[in-house]
């Protein structure tokens, strides 16, 4: 039925235990489909088979289904959201990422640095004990171990990815394609997969994960000038900004947002490429979080001086996302501009994500 009981240990501190709850509900939020929950956490009555978070040595979980009473070790050192996934998953049926039957494809594993307890971590396996679900070597998988994890020589890598520029042994959370396979191994409804804008695309169909598309920042003069910043995660203000952005709803994804730290009442301008001639639906999500929260203007600019307000948004708006959709007559040079003015102190953070532009009316 996909409800999982569980429990926390009372030996953990009171911050410990919400952080645990979180975690938990977080996975239980990010693999939901139009409001259809795939896994559901309860807390513990009288079933026998349940999840019990203690204390313990170490950071471990057996893998899958018991069918009794089924620890789950957060030890010092363990006590972090990010852990706490990666040991849930493994109670819910995932091995390492490093496990997989292709992996040496994709990273090498330097067996002879490996503390020998720990080597059966970085053990290949085979199906039928472990599946891929289908999907791709996954190095942003919050399974993946980290290049120096359980290294004998601590200043020696223990993994090495094969492909360049790329991070392994993240614990932020579930990358998208985590999400997917558990949805897909608890046979739920899927996210869909989206996949990164070429790079150096110029256009104004935008995500931000691949750097700006070809928006640029315009500088406001005076002393009041603020830019728009590329960003992943979460800002750096509490009670205010995006979490995650909009495209992925994960770690990975980006999106731009203006800091209003240290930048009250300041004005920031970024501007897209031109676009298309004739009739066009501009589209985009925005975030307005925050008790300060100043204003977003929407202004469509034609050559050098003109512009043309579309709409402004004030104040806070929502925790959430949200979209709005404008009508644009463009010229040969028409472009879109996003004026941020921060408000009155730091919860004013503005975020910008998922910019597209339709032929025709909205």
């Amino acid at each position: 039925n996909k409800i999982i009981p569980y429990v926390v240990h009372s030996y953990f501190s009171e911050k410990e235990t919400r952080m645990i709850h979180g975690a938990v509900k977080e996975i239980e939020e990010k693999i939901r489909i139009d409001g259809e929950n795939c896994i559901t956490f309860v807390n513990k009555t009288e079933e026998p088979t349940y999840l019990f978070y203690a204390t313990g040595t170490g950071c471990h979980s057996r893998v899958g289904f018991t069918g009794h009473r089924q620890g789950v070790s957060l030890g010092f050192g363990c006590r972090h959201k990010g852990t706490v996934i990666h040991e849930t998953l493994h109670a819910l049926g995932f091995y390492h990422e490093q496990s997989r039957p292709d992996r040496d494809q994709f990273v090498k594993v330097i067996m002879e640095n490996i503390q020998e307890k720990h080597k059966k971590n970085f053990v290949k396996m085979y199906p039928p004990k472990i599946s891929t679900q289908g999907l791709h070597y996954d190095y942003s998988s919050v399974m993946h171990y980290g290049p120096f994890s359980f290294g004998i020589n601590r200043d020696k890598p223990t993994l090495i990815p094969r492909r360049k520029h790329v991070d392994i042994g993240q614990r932020f959370g579930m990358s998208q394609l985590d999400i997917v396979q558990l949805q897909r191994l608890y046979g739920c409804k899927e996210k869909k997969l989206i996949k990164l804008q070429a790079p150096d695309i110029v256009s104004v169909n935008c995500t931000f994960d691949n750097e700006l598309c070809g928006w640029t920042n315009i500088k406001v003069p005076g002393p009041n000038n603020n830019t728009w910043i590329r960003h992943r995660g979460k800002t750096n203000s509490p009670l205010t900004g995006p979490d995650v952005d909009h495209t992925f709803g994960t770690f990975e994804g980006y999106y731009i947002f203006t800091e209003a730290s240290d930048n009250y009442f300041k004005v920031a301008r970024i501007q897209s490429p031109p676009l298309n001639k004739g009739d066009n639906c501009f589209t985009f999500w925005y975030h307005m979080k925050g008790r300060d929260m100043g204003s977003l203007n929407i202004i469509q600019v034609e050559g050098d001086t003109k512009r043309i307000p579309l709409f402004n948004i004030n104040g806070h708006q929502s925790k959430e996302w949200k979209q709005l959709k404008l009508y644009v007559q463009a010229s040969d040079n028409t472009r879109i501009e996003f004026e941020s003015i921060t408000g009155s102190h730091f919860r004013s953070d503005i975020g910008i994500d998922d910019v597209i532009s339709y032929p025709g009316t909205c």
